[in-house]
């Protein structure tokens, strides 16, 4: 399984960030192509909204919710199919049209379909959704 949220401590709190590595090793795992050198994963499911422009700009801003995104219509309709065996420990799921909200007592978790070509950097190892494409409703 991933860790990258984990190994990072991407927040503070350890069991975010293992409901944020089991989302991104079960989609990864999922959808990874059997040559490792056309696996274009990072171009269809990166990490979005507050916590990625927190990341790419030091800040310092709380957040109450943690979102991915995808541009991918079948991975997004895949987790939302299956939000409930991928974050078994979540105490709720609400899909909606265009993203599906997994609720944890300690934090949610927003997976998000947009049709646009994502332009994503790095932070460590997670792909990040670039700063200037971020949509102001997953802030």
């Amino acid at each position: 399984m991933d860790t990258f949220f984990a190994e990072y401590r991407i927040i503070d709190n350890d069991l975010c960030n293992v409901y944020c590595d089991q989302i991104m090793a079960n989609v990864r795992e999922h959808f990874k192509d059997d040559d490792p050198k056309e696996d274009k994963l990072n171009d269809h499911f990166v990490l979005s909204g507050r916590l990625a422009l927190n990341l790419q700009t030091d800040e310092e801003e709380p957040i109450r919710n943690v979102v991915f995104i995808t541009d991918s219509r079948e991975i997004f309709e895949y987790h939302q199919l299956n939000a409930n065996a991928i974050s078994p420990s979540n105490t709720g799921v609400i899909n909606f049209k265009n993203h599906t909200l997994i609720n944890f007592n300690e934090l949610f978790i927003e997976v998000w379909f947009f049709p646009d070509v994502l332009s994503y950097g790095k932070y460590e190892q997670i792909p990040v959704q670039i700063i200037s494409q971020i949509p102001e409703e997953t802030l």
